[in-house]
């Protein structure tokens, strides 16, 4: 989203940098210690009235949730604890990736957006869901027909296609 709206993230060594594509416009030094923080600090700063960022999940803001949980499965974590889930991934490994992608497909009120038991999916869901709108509007073929094969080949699972995933992706295709 940024990159469309106007903002980067570059690097000058192994420091991260940020900078409006604006005339005058001056890098600015991330105070983060990755990339991954880098950006979701840019997006704090960037879109803070966003919906996306007006609500916590499990007592955090979204992205620092999102941040810990991945930090924890990486480098936490010495292996996935197989045939168990996650705590986070619990209500979609009991119900389905289906059925949880229908569900975040019509959840226009972002119910689901926030809450612990789905939003390890339903948030990264509703921000692509934004970033692609916002990249459909500025070019109406942002993807080629290689690049919608592959997702319709991608984009399935035994049951056939993931409807409600290939809506959000290619909803006009």
């Amino acid at each position: 989203m940024c990159g469309l709206e106007g903002s980067a993230l570059f690097y000058v060594g192994s420091k991260p940098f940020y900078i409006d594509a604006l005339a005058g416009a001056v890098p600015v030094k991330a105070k983060s210690r990755s990339s991954h923080h880098a950006v979701f600090d840019l997006l704090r700063r960037r879109y803070s009235g966003n919906f996306l960022l007006s609500q916590d999940v499990g007592g955090e803001d979204p992205l620092s949730w999102m941040m810990d949980l991945r930090e924890n499965t990486n480098y936490r974590v010495s292996r996935f604890p197989d045939p168990e889930p996650p705590e986070h991934f619990r209500w979609v490994a009991e119900h389905g990736v289906r059925t949880a992608l229908n569900m975040y497909h019509d959840d226009t009120t972002h119910l689901y957006t926030f809450d612990t038991d789905h939003a390890i999916v339903a948030f990264p869901l509703a921000a692509l869901r934004r970033g692609l709108l916002e990249a459909r509007k500025r070019a109406s073929d942002w993807i080629d027909d290689p690049e919608q094969r592959l997702l319709r080949e991608l984009l399935r699972d035994s049951s056939g296609p993931l409807t409600s995933a290939l809506d959000i992706i290619l909803p006009d295709s």
